[in-house]
């Protein structure tokens, strides 16, 4: 007789994977926000494409959840979950950089209007609050969005054969990404963060996790050469469409982006997992504490380059910025280590 669940032949060693890519792609994040503008030529646009990871995490959220395959009926248990393991550590880190922010004026939106903007939701529908407290937050306004969403879609995943769940995704992204060039809304956040932007990826992830449980096919499996030419190919039409295409190119280019960030980061852990084993270990511990690097990095970076100014020391140097992502990494550790028993409930 043979096993129903492919999965249970796969070597354990595979699902390393999900950890890595989300410390990949928080790397790349916390790169392009620490080192942008510090390097020129390739160097500068190598650190820009770590803004992609944004992407990887909404595939590996999609990912993660369906196969955890957490029942979307019982929704009271799964909004339970979300709130403490995602909002929790938003809502205190979001306080603690607004009384850090009132003592050391790191971001120009300072008010009360804004802090509670946060903690009730409410800013992913006011551009005026939007990027308050660190322009990257709008990724949690997405989340969550996502986060709602997600029962609904877990039931229409079941429904639908697994190609034309994908394509209705991708279709849905594409119209509502053409609505807000038509209507010339590509530009606010508000319209360009709203979650059926990002809703292919998520939906990209799901049907990843499914294919895993019910095949064993691991994407992160696939030979060198094509992980290669996926990354390579996908983070050159993200330039193109970026730097040439206009609004139409800004709003579509999320597509190779995820791409190649994607293929990129699998590539990555099978080269590490090969040569370079303690790299990929270190890549394995900062997957650990993804979210919570997320929501901090840049409170420690503005603190840091706050000081820096203060002093008049000039540009920020090399070292600095190295300094600066150990210290961020060690702020993650600990504030992780601090919300464990929150975890736990």
């Amino acid at each position: 007789m043979t096993d129903s669940n492919p999965t249970k032949s796969l070597s354990p060693s595979r699902l390393d994977f999900p950890d890595f890519a989300k410390g990949f792609a928080i790397l790349g994040i916390v790169l392009f926000h620490f080192f942008r503008g510090h390097f020129t030529g390739w160097a500068d646009h190598a650190v820009t494409a770590g803004g992609a990871g944004v992407h990887l995490f909404l595939m590996l959220s999609g990912f993660g959840l369906t196969l955890s395959e957490e029942p979307p009926a019982s929704s009271l248990s799964f909004y339970k979950r979300r709130v403490l393991k995602i909002l929790v550590p938003y809502f205190i880190a979001i306080t603690l950089i607004f009384f850090v922010n009132q003592l050391m004026p790191l971001y120009p939106n300072r008010g009360w209007y804004a802090w509670l903007g946060h903690l009730l939701l409410f800013k992913m529908f006011d551009e005026r609050i939007i990027n308050s407290f660190g322009g990257h937050f709008w990724f949690l306004s997405t989340l969550v969005q996502l986060y709602l969403a997600y029962p609904f879609l877990a039931v229409m995943q079941k429904r639908l054969q697994p190609v034309f769940f994908f394509l209705t995704a991708l279709a849905i992204s594409l119209i509502y990404g053409g609505l807000l060039v038509i209507t010339g809304k590509a530009d606010l956040k508000v319209y360009n963060a709203f979650f059926l932007q990002y809703l292919w990826e998520f939906c990209t992830g799901m049907l990843l996790a499914r294919w895993f449980t019910d095949k064993g096919w691991a994407f992160w499996r696939q030979p060198l050469v094509i992980l290669a030419t996926g990354a390579v190919v996908g983070l050159l039409l993200t330039a193109v469409l970026a730097l040439r295409g206009g609004p139409v190119g800004k709003i579509f280019n999320d597509i190779p982006s995820a791409m190649g960030i994607t293929c990129l980061a699998a590539l990555s852990f099978k080269l590490l997992n090969r040569f370079a084993w303690p790299v990929k270990q270190a890549v394995l511990f900062i997957g650990g504490i993804s979210y919570e690097l997320y929501l901090t990095h840049m409170l420690v970076w503005g603190v840091i380059l706050a000081g820096w100014v203060e002093y008049g020391a000039g540009p920020v140097a090399f070292p600095m910025r190295l300094l600066a992502l150990g210290a961020a990494c060690v702020v993650a550790y600990g504030y992780r280590s601090l919300l464990a028993p929150i975890r736990v409930l």
